[in-house]
């Protein structure tokens, strides 16, 4: 049967999937689902075949076909198919859809799923910031907001059992209407959600609102303590702002932060890991004897379309040289602060989907349905 897909991953990189798809949609659902089951209509009340069906979507802005490219001998890696089919545009345009509507939420709460009894609603998408190494601003540009009004639409349809309201986007400070859309999460008695705030947009208000929603942990992503990486990566907010902030959060009495930083970056060197060792052992001091640090370290991936997807990942010794040194650097702060650092092949594994080719889909069919490691697969298949 014929097999749509549409998520970012695809959006960003369809090629390591191309083999087990049919179309892609590029972009927007909100665009490109009426767009699809609209032609999908015609197809069956026409009686088109399978082959008409898919040049008719091909002809159409955010439908990537892959059956309709191919791939020639490449001199580099990855391999950029190319059109075969006058249908097949040399470069598909991604559809964006304006959220002037009742924004996206959760259709079923359980407590069965990883956010348990909480009603997930999307008030932004895109970012405003443009990190290099950043995904979610190449892929969902432009920034948009949703209209509080709008949010509170989505609200109204929280079902009973909801316990908790979570709010998706890049940087909820973004959002002009922030504090009034927190203020009537409030005020209909739900806890809040909040994914990780940027560390130059936090108010005092603003966490008085989220601690009167009964959040306990907050995430900031300071991503380096370097300011000449942070230089590279476009995040220029004074480092001392950052102790300000984490010193404020922690007098407002929220139990933890989660910081996030990443190993490996572009230009990095011992020296740089050494400064964010140190900065987290001052922000250890000024988090005070109650507030608990949960440090998220994880690898530079390059991403597809992105300032950084062309810059080298570190080797897996580097990495886990890399990742030793902060380790070490940090075991003396006891368990106020905890380290948390994902595998190093999970981080191959991304980056070879990440920047995959078609080559790519070999590799996954052989460990899926082998059993074998998924890295093993990749270096049998070149």
């Amino acid at each position: 049967g014929d097999v749509y897909k549409r998520q970012p991953v695809i959006t960003a990189n369809p090629e390591p999937a191309a083999a087990f798809i049919d179309v892609c949609g590029i972009g927007d659902s909100e665009r490109l689902v009426p767009e699809f089951t609209g032609l999908w209509l015609a197809a069956l009340e026409q009686d088109w075949k399978r082959e008409r069906l898919l040049a008719e979507l091909a002809g159409r802005p955010g439908f990537y076909v892959p059956g309709l490219y191919r791939i020639k001998a490449a001199e580099r890696y990855p391999a950029v198919p190319v059109p075969v089919r006058k249908e097949a545009p040399r470069k598909v345009r991604r559809l964006a859809a304006p959220l002037d509507r009742t924004p996206v939420h959760s259709v079923i709460v359980s407590n069965a799923t990883h956010f348990k009894g909480m009603f997930l609603v999307e008030i932004a998408r895109g970012c405003r910031w443009n990190c290099s190494f950043c995904l979610v601003c190449k892929v969902n540009r432009p920034y948009r907001h949703v209209r509080e009004e709008r949010i509170r639409e989505a609200l109204d349809a929280a079902p009973s059992q909801a316990r908790a309201i979570g709010l998706v986007g890049a940087n909820l400070c973004d959002h002009p209407e922030l504090e009034l859309i927190i203020e009537e999460i409030a005020r209909r008695g739900f806890r809040l959600g909040v994914s990780s705030l940027r560390v130059d947009t936090v108010t005092r208000p603003l966490l008085e609102l989220l601690k009167a929603c009964k959040v306990k942990t907050l995430t900031l992503a300071p991503e380096s303590a370097s300011e000449k990486l942070l230089a590279g990566i476009g995040k220029r907010y004074v480092r001392e702002r950052l102790f300000e902030l984490v010193e404020l959060i922690a007098k407002t009495g929220f139990d933890s932060l989660k910081l996030y930083y990443m190993a490996g970056l572009p230009g990095e060197q011992g020296r740089d890991r050494q400064e964010l060792i140190s900065q987290v052992k001052e922000l250890a001091g000024l988090a005070g004897p109650r507030m608990r640090l949960k440090i998220s370290l994880n690898p530079f991936i390059p991403k597809p379309q992105t300032a950084w997807q062309d810059e080298s990942m570190f080797l897996p010794a580097q990495i886990k040289q890399a990742l030793r040194q902060i380790r070490r650097g940090l075991a003396g702060l006891g368990p106020k602060v905890q380290l948390q650092a994902g595998p190093v092949a999970e981080s191959l594994a991304q980056a070879a989907l990440s920047l995959g080719d078609r080559t790519t889909a070999r590799a996954l069919l052989r460990a899926t349905t082998g059993g074998e490691r998924f890295l093993d697969c990749l270096a049998l298949e070149g």
